[in-house]
């Protein structure tokens, strides 16, 4: 599997980017495993992740990935947007590997924390009681 991982380099993401979803700017990227992930803002300050799947990936995991974003998106400004290309689609096939884009979401990872306080723990403990929540009724 990770032989197939995409090798996109900036400015190839930041074509994607402007030619798919129309959004201008400068890229970073992102740690992922199998995947490539972009960070892009725009000049304007704002912010998209445009995600690149490994050429084997399964297109069924992602729609059932945007899917439940979708769903939980519903009730919870929690998960990040799934972004329609220009065209409407919400995957697009580039050089054997499928593109698709969410909106970012601000935060820091709790990994990168060097003090988790209780009032942080009790904040995430809501959260993952919030999401939970927000999945009732999903089904893929």
């Amino acid at each position: 599997m990770l032989s197939h991982a995409p090798r996109f380099d900036a400015a190839a993401a930041e074509r994607l980017a402007r030619d798919l979803y129309g959004f201008a700017g400068t890229v970073r990227p992102l740690t992922s495993e199998r995947d490539q992930n972009w960070m892009l803002e725009t000049s304007g300050g704002e912010r998209l992740v445009l995600k690149i799947a490994n050429a084997l990936e399964d297109p069924a995991m992602l729609d059932a990935q945007q899917r439940a974003m979708t769903h939980v998106g519903a009730s919870l400004d929690l998960a990040p947007r799934v972004i329609p290309t220009r065209q409407g689609s919400t995957l697009q096939t580039v050089d054997g590997h499928l593109v698709w884009a969410v909106s970012h979401r601000p935060g820091k990872a709790l990994g990168l924390v060097r003090r988790r306080s209780p009032v942080l723990l009790e904040a995430l403990g809501a959260e993952i009681g919030a999401l939970t929540g927000a999945f009732r009724g999903f089904d893929h």
